[in-house]
């Protein structure tokens, strides 16, 4: 995954500065999250939620890595993955 492709949620508790949760709705092609997010996430290719992930909402992945202590409240939907047409056989009519 290249750095730049990635979307990275963190959220920390006890300083008055942070918050708890992160209401968002996110379209991204890759999420790794570490914190909660209330709304949707839609990510088109890989998330990978860390042991105190916490998604309050609808989950859309391409592809999901789950660490143990990860919670999901809401739905998990498969994306397929987008492939490009096929190119017409050589020497085929059209």
């Amino acid at each position: 995954m290249a750095a730049s492709s990635v979307a990275y949620a963190r959220t920390t508790h006890g300083t008055p500065r942070s918050r708890s949760a992160r209401p968002a709705t996110s379209k991204v092609p890759n999420v790794v999250l570490n914190g909660t997010i209330r709304g949707d996430i839609h990510a088109i290719e890989r998330v990978v939620l860390g042991a105190t992930a916490k998604v309050e909402g609808n989950l859309y992945y391409g592809v999901i890595e789950m660490t143990l202590g990860a919670q999901i409240i809401g739905k998990l939907v498969r994306l397929e993955p987008e492939t490009p047409p096929a190119a017409p056989a050589a020497g085929s009519a059209v």
